[in-house]
């Protein structure tokens, strides 16, 4: 690949990062100012901390959904569209007045991030230069732990001084700027063909895929248990104030990223069998300490 476009792919990458960064930290932010959420919206921390639940699982059955139904449009199009549609979410939950008014609003956020999800990742392995994929979609994984080590604890810390309705109108202006930095940074894609369903599914039926999305849902379900409600957790523990909260939530991204780098490592070394099993293992000591 000639020097220039690598250049303009990396360039293009870093908006595609943006991206990524901005639609999970929007899953996430919520943990950091769940107690003053829930406090203003006369509703328990336990059913606040649902607006987190529902963002996920939406994404979670809508993606690979929006994948196949959406694999006819053209892929820049597409992300522009729901990072626009992403913002207007965000901009109405700032201005809820009822907690279903919110979720509601959580569930068209959701539905934005599992249009757009796929296609950041596809589009970074197509512009990648030859060799560098893994490299190129790893990057938009960055962005998914990144937004807890970078994404939470600004959001928290705004929250504690403005209120969590700014909060959500960060959140809509972050939406705003990453689909400017897509107009203006990302190359023009060409629509692709519509995806035939039973042939995407027939590899997903595989054992060794099969164990690894087992993995990984126990892995995911145990951490964001624990992440959703670690604002009232560290309240109840030591009455750790928003500005604390928000170095809590710091630390465990860049842990999380750490993992990544680490997991990365040990699957050269040990393999990937080897390696999944050494990271759960730690993990389940971890959660039992």
């Amino acid at each position: 690949m000639p020097a220039n476009r690598s250049g303009h792919a990396a360039i293009g990458l870093s908006s595609l990062f943006l991206a990524s960064l901005v639609l999970f930290t929007d899953d996430y932010v919520i943990a950091g100012i769940l107690p003053e959420l829930a406090r203003d919206l006369a509703v328990s921390e336990g059913l606040a901390g649902q607006l987190i639940t529902v963002f996920s699982a939406t994404v979670a059955i809508a993606a690979p959904l929006c994948a196949i139904l959406l694999a006819g449009l053209g892929r820049k199009p597409l992300i522009l569209a729901a990072l626009l549609l992403f913002a207007c979410a965000n901009l109405l939950a700032a201005f809820a007045s009822s907690f279903a008014l919110l979720m509601a609003m959580r569930v068209a956020a959701a539905l934005c991030a599992a249009a757009t999800t796929p296609s950041l990742f596809a589009v970074a392995a197509s512009m990648a230069p030859e060799g560098k994929a893994g490299r190129y979609i790893a990057v938009i994984s960055l962005g998914v732990t990144g937004s807890i080590a970078f994404g939470v604890p600004l959001g928290t810390w705004i929250g504690a001084a403005f209120g969590w309705r700014l909060t959500f109108g960060c959140m809509a202006m972050g939406g705003l700027l990453a689909a400017i930095a897509i107009g203006r940074l990302l190359p023009r894609s060409e629509r692709q063909p519509a995806s035939d369903l039973k042939a995407l599914l027939v590899p997903l039926m595989s054992r060794p895929l099969l164990l690894g999305f087992l993995a990984n849902f126990l892995n995911m379900a145990a951490s964001m248990m624990l992440l959703t409600y670690l604002a009232p957790v560290l309240l109840a523990l030591g009455d750790i104030g928003p500005q604390q909260r928000g170095l809590v939530f710091g630390l465990s991204g860049f842990a999380g990223m750490a993992g990544v780098w680490l997991g990365g490592r040990a699957i050269d070394r040990r393999g990937a069998f080897r390696a999944l099993i050494m990271g759960m293992t730690a993990f389940a000591i971890a959660i039992i300490g």
